[in-house]
């Protein structure tokens, strides 16, 4: 299968119906239907069409600032190969992206970048789930506060008093089952709402630092290329040419 595009990107590869296969380290795997492979390209894999085999695919190409999403997702899911539900909301959005693409609604590379923004975060959160405890009800009411409360000013005092706690108990409890303490989860949360303000709106730096509720933009950006390890501009700036869209049908 000969693809358009030369150089580094990243390329996730749907199948839809019938199956191909693909070599990455010597091993071969599969790819049938709902199943999908997200590689960087160069690298080591090759894929190909089996003899008397029929492979109908979907696939899409990132530029390779898409590599530190692509690693995450992989990492997440435990392989390259990723394996989908029937019902699952990724592959609704490739679909979507797709009659998009036929139907030229995509009409400039911000909506090239919005739609492949939209689809690697919903990777990301998919996969993540798929290793993730079951939260107690305790800490999932604390994150659930804290994602509808967290462009006001949150103290450890709020969250104790919510869920009726002592400040030591409630941060040892949601540590111990979120890995993070409930201050970094906060951030967390506020970094991801800056991210959507980056791409979908003009407000500067400063402007969306104040709507996430951050101190002052100095420490938001730090915070921001401490998880990111990206400034907010060229976050930004490198999302406008995030995107390469192709589509292809075989059979």
């Amino acid at each position: 299968m000969k693809r358009p595009q030369d150089g580094n990107y990243c390329l996730l590869q749907y199948t839809i119906n019938g199956y191909g296969e693909i070599k990455i380290d010597n091993k071969i795997y599969r790819i049938g239907k709902n199943e999908a492979f997200f590689v960087k390209v160069p690298g080591k894999h090759v894929y190909y069409l089996p003899k008397n085999a029929s492979w109908e695919v979907l696939y899409l190409e990132f530029s390779a600032e898409a590599e530190n999403f692509r690693k995450q997702i992989v990492k997440n899911a435990g392989s390259e190969i990723l394996k989908f539900s029937p019902d699952s909301k990724s592959i609704s959005l490739l679909w979507e992206l797709f009659y998009a693409a036929k139907s030229n609604e995509i009409y400039n590379i911000f909506e090239c970048s919005k739609y492949a923004y939209n689809l690697l975060f919903e990777l990301l959160n998919e996969f993540t789930k798929v290793n993730k405890k079951i939260d107690s009800p305790t800490v999932e009411s604390i994150k659930s506060y804290i994602n509808k409360n967290y462009a006001k000013p949150l103290a450890i005092e709020d969250l104790s008093n919510h869920v009726n706690l002592s400040k030591y108990h409630l941060t040892r409890k949601f540590k111990a089952e979120a890995g993070i303490s409930p201050g970094q989860y906060l951030i967390k949360v506020r970094l991801k709402k800056a991210t959507s303000l980056l791409l979908n709106s003009n407000m500067t730096i400063e402007e969306i630092s104040e709507k996430v509720r951050f101190s002052c933009g100095n420490y938001f950006a730090k915070a921001f290329k401490h998880n990111f390890k990206i400034s907010p501009t060229k976050y930004r700036n490198y999302y406008k040419h995030f995107c390469k869209l192709n589509i292809l049908s075989n059979e």
